[in-house]
């Protein structure tokens, strides 16, 4: 099973470039949906619920998701 793998990328992912970028917004942002993914959600659903990111981003990844890619 490999969810948890992909959980840890996402997780590390998000966790550095929120860490890395020097701007305040985009590190709560990213910080908003690494604690989301945290808990359970998809990366979709928890970009979705930032607010901030266009609705045609957020059905991109959501269709990745759900082709498991």
């Amino acid at each position: 099973m490999t969810l948890p793998v992909i959980i840890s990328t996402t997780e590390e992912a998000l966790r550095a470039v929120g860490k890395q970028n020097e701007k305040a917004h985009v590190q709560n942002l990213l910080m908003s949906v690494h604690s989301k993914v945290m808990e359970g959600y998809s990366l979709a659903n928890a970009l979705q619920q930032a607010g901030r990111l266009p609705d045609l981003y957020i059905a991109t990844i959501a269709a990745g998701e759900r082709s498991g890619h």
